[in-house]
C-alpha cells in the first residue's frame, strides 16, 4: 500500500480490499468528508448466507466509530499530504 501511496499522485488516497465494492456515490462522498477531514471510512455491509454477518458488520462500524479504527474491507481514504506527513503506514517486516 505504501509503494502505491509512494506512486500516486492524486490529492486523495483510498485503501481497500480487492473484494470490497464502494457505495454508490463514493467519490463525492470521499471529497465531501476530505473538505471536513483528514481521513475516512466507510461502513461496512458483509454479504453471505450467515445471519451472524449483519451482527458482525454493526459490531466492525461500532468499533470503528468508537476507536477510529478502519479495515481495508471498510475502504479507508486518506488526504495525500496528510499520509505522507505521517509517515504512511507502518512497516509491516
Amino acid at each position: 500500500m505504501n509503494l502505491g501511496a509512494q506512486h500516486a499522485c492524486a490529492p486523495a488516497l483510498l485503501f481497500l480490499h480487492a473484494d470490497t465494492l464502494l457505495p454508490e456515490g463514493a467519490v463525492d462522498q470521499i471529497t465531501h468528508a476530505l473538505i471536513h477531514h483528514t481521513w475516512g471510512r466507510f461502513d461496512i455491509a458483509l454479504s453471505g448466507r450467515s445471519r451472524w454477518l449483519p451482527v458482525v458488520s454493526w459490531m466492525m462500524n461500532q468499533r470503528s466509530r468508537l476507536t477510529g479504527i478502519a479495515t481495508g474491507d471498510q475502504g479507508m481514504f486518506v488526504n495525500t499530504a496528510s499520509f505522507k506527513a505521517v509517515g504512511a503506514f507502518p512497516n509491516s517486516r
